[in-house]
């Protein structure tokens, strides 16, 4: 087995810490990814781990233009030119992922702390980010089991619908769920989540959401699962402002999984949903919401994921409208061609509609996916992907074009 001794090893680590240009330093760490020996990865019974990794991107536009004509003459202090201009950037993160299980209960945890640097519009797209979340699989007796947890990242957000603006996003999740047994064939479920966002430059999206849900399931036979489950949230916005409201929603839904064959599994949701604002009436909204996925293993070296949906979302095109209706198809695939690498790929399409508005938008999405994993533990990721919008308002329109090559390692 090829090693590499200390020496080289932190010449190496040297090299990708200094001054070097992005393809080096990227280069230089899927190098030591790929040579590394396996001989420095923990054991199955060790259960804490480092973990580094590195990204590339290279996106051709970042903020969404629909042409030429919308780039302004300066972002973030950068002369444009008043064109379109592709943007490099690359990610650099240090952390660690725990994995404990004492007994009948398992712990997880992730936490890395990560850099962006941007080719472009520096002032406005380069952050310092995180990601910290924890799982405590939890089981009492042999009735009761379930999770809690805890989620925080800080990364950059969408714009698609804000324009040229700073724009992380910190978000903040915390769950909890509880199942009980109440017979070999009935059990109940309840569960709490909380969810928070809060962006950098534009606070009126803020948003804190409570939610809770109660559920009663019946299981066994290829109809796995099948049952009643209500839910209510609380939705606040800390700095609304205009059309923006504080809101509440219950919903009601069927759920079910059905295994009909080895091959195929179903899942589905049918449900209605009532959504009131405190403060902006003439936006509420109610109506049906359903999802299916299918997952399909034709071979033990192949896998489809299929999943349509239709959905009703509060929408952000201000106070025409109250909502947007989502109608969308998932699709992805993936294919061992190698017994380390898995290729597939993935597609998205999705039509909204503006109630209250003749606006409508047709988005697209679709690439290839490659994954490389030399070990357990170590991950390298290329994806190539197209992304595109058709509106009816032609501001809305954009083009897209998003490569990415990622690697983790943990030791």
């Amino acid at each position: 087995m090829h090693t590499i001794g200390p020496n080289r090893s932190g010449d190496a680590w040297r090299l990708l810490a200094g001054r070097r240009s992005t393809w080096h330093r990227l280069g230089l760490f899927v190098m030591l990814v790929v040579l590394q020996p396996a001989t420095v990865l923990a054991g199955e019974g060790d259960f804490f781990r480092p973990l580094v990794s590195a990204a590339y991107y290279h996106d051709s536009n970042i903020f969404r233009f629909a042409g030429d004509y919308e780039v302004p003459s300066a972002i973030g202090g950068e002369v444009t030119g008043n064109r379109i201009r592709s943007v490099n950037y690359h990610l650099l993160g240090a952390g660690f992922v725990l994995n404990w299980q004492p007994g009948r209960q398992q712990i997880q945890a992730r936490a890395q702390a990560n850099t962006a640097k941007f080719s472009r519009y520096v002032a406005i797209l380069d952050y310092d980010g995180y990601d910290l979340n924890a799982r405590w699989d939890w089981q009492l007796g042999n009735r009761w089991r379930g999770q809690l947890g805890t989620e925080r990242t800080k990364t950059l957000g969408s714009y698609d619908n804000i324009g040229v603006s700073k724009n992380t996003r910190t978000e903040s999740r915390y769950n909890f769920r509880a199942v009980h047994d109440l017979h070999t064939d009935w059990q109940a479920e309840a569960g709490y989540n909380r969810y928070s966002s809060e962006y950098s430059s534009l606070s009126s999206r803020d948003v804190d959401i409570d939610a809770f849900s109660l559920g009663v399931h019946r299981l066994g036979g290829t109809m796995q699962r099948m049952g009643l489950e209500l839910r209510y949230s609380d939705v606040q916005r800390p700095n609304k402002t205009g059309a923006l409201s504080d809101a509440t929603e219950w919903g009601l839904f069927a759920v079910a999984t059905w295994q009909p064959s080895g091959k195929t599994r179903l899942r589905g949701r049918l449900g209605y949903i009532n959504r009131e604002y405190t403060s902006a009436g003439a936006r509420d909204f109610s109506g049906l919401e359903a999802r299916l996925d299918a997952d399909w293993a034709p071979t033990g070296k192949s896998l489809v994921n299929v999943a349509a949906y239709r959905e009703l979302n509060e929408s952000d095109l201000g106070a025409a409208n109250n909502y947007a209706e989502v109608t969308g198809l998932d699709l992805t695939g993936q294919w061992q061609v190698l017994p380390r690498t898995r290729i597939g790929p993935f597609l998205r399409l999705e039509y909204r509609s503006y109630d209250g508005t003749s606006v409508d938008d047709d988005d697209l999405s679709y690439g290839l996916r490659a994954n490389y994993q030399p070990w357990p533990g170590a991950d390298i990721a290329l994806s190539v992907q197209r992304a595109t919008r058709d509106s009816s308002l032609p501001d809305r329109d954009f083009r897209a074009n998003v490569i990415s090559l990622t690697a983790a390692m943990a030791f």
